[in-house]
């Protein structure tokens, strides 16, 4: 009885490990396609809130920059300066994305700078400050009638040097032109990055998970790691991805979208080109230069603790199974064991029957 028992058993074991094994094999597969559609989605919908922003704020400039008021201050700028100034304050008031709002002379001379930092600031005359030699500038004052300038996701420079507050900014410039087609200045507003980041962010509903974005350069423009920077960054504040995941950004380097495990991760990337999605958009570095690398991040722990959910749960459902059958089988070799020993006492009675009915003959 024990050795059928056992053969039994083993029989049930095999079966159930085989079946079992090949339905978590594709339990597995679904879960990883599923996890690549998702995180596809989820860069999807982060490139889409970009573009979104970024159109949001072109369309500010574009009608901020064709404002009646912006036209007189053209014509007489000491008449209609401090009017300006209210149209631009109640502007910044209201938006409440835009760290400044500055007009700057054809020299790179700022006229007017209003800052928000939680309320309106207008800086006085004796701290405006020559722009002339940074790269917006450069950049902006080419710019046509109809053309803008868009930078990339950078640190701002008050004075020469990088805020000690982390700050970062996008910022957007038009030229002011009057009646004659002369250039008279440029508009400028510096959008709060932060914003967009935080934006992004919240596209995230799975705990654990990262989406990161890179410049063009690898550097991280996210705050996520920001107490990892304290430690780590250099005298512009960046940290480079590659520090990081060198094996990733090798990976990332080879397309422009992707999706790969290795053994940090799950990664799912793409490149936003901005200047290929807003027409008459131009920035200060080379357009092909100029890109965002959107990235999701699954770290390994987070991924491999899915696995772990996956072989737990079939894992008690093979041993429940393997319990029950365990005592199905064991009542069912009782039971045919029972069987067997009467049949053969059945037989040894009938046999015993025979003899005696013989010998009676």
């Amino acid at each position: 009885m024990l050795r059928r028992f056992i053969f039994t058993i083993f029989s049930i074991f095999v079966f159930l490990f085989i079946v079992l094994f090949f339905i978590y094999r594709i339990e597995k597969n679904t879960e990883k396609t599923k996890i690549e559609y998702n995180e596809k989605k989820l860069i999807q919908l982060s490139s889409q809130l970009i573009k979104d922003e970024i159109n949001n704020i072109l369309s500010d400039i574009k009608i901020l920059s064709s404002h009646h008021e912006i036209e007189r201050f053209l014509k007489s700028p000491r008449l209609n300066k401090q009017i300006l100034i209210k149209e631009f304050v109640q502007f910044i008031q209201i938006k409440k994305i835009y760290d400044q709002i500055r007009i700057l002379n054809p020299k790179g001379k700022e006229v007017i700078r209003i800052n928000f930092n939680k309320k309106p600031v207008v800086v006085q005359t004796r701290n405006l400050q020559d722009k002339s030699k940074r790269p917006y500038f450069k950049a902006s004052i080419s710019l046509k009638k109809d053309e803008f300038y868009l930078s990339p996701i950078d640190l701002n420079v008050e004075f020469g040097k990088v805020e000690k507050k982390f700050k970062p900014v996008i910022r957007l410039a038009k030229v002011l032109f009057n009646q004659k087609a002369e250039k008279k200045g440029i508009l400028i507003l510096n959008y709060n990055a932060s914003i967009l980041l935080k934006k992004l962010n919240l596209i995230l509903k799975s705990k654990g998970k990262e989406l990161l974005l890179l410049d063009s350069t690898g550097c991280f423009v996210v705050e996520r790691l920001k107490s990892r920077w304290k430690a780590e960054r250099n005298n512009t504040g960046h940290l480079f991805f590659k520090n990081y995941y060198p094996s990733a950004w090798k990976e990332i380097n080879k397309k422009k979208k992707g999706y790969f495990i290795n053994q940090k991760g799950v990664f799912t990337y793409t490149t936003f080109y901005p200047l290929k999605h807003f027409k008459n958009s131009k920035t200060s570095i080379y357009p092909e230069k100029f890109y965002w690398t959107i990235i999701s991040f699954i770290p390994e722990k987070i991924f491999t603790q899915s696995s772990i959910n996956v072989i737990r749960n079939f894992s008690l459902i093979f041993i429940f199974l393997l319990i029950a059958l365990s005592f199905g089988a064991w009542f069912y070799v009782k039971n045919l064991t029972e069987r067997q020993n009467n049949y053969e006492q059945f037989q040894i009675l009938s046999e015993a029957i025979k003899q005696s009915y013989s010998a009676i003959v």
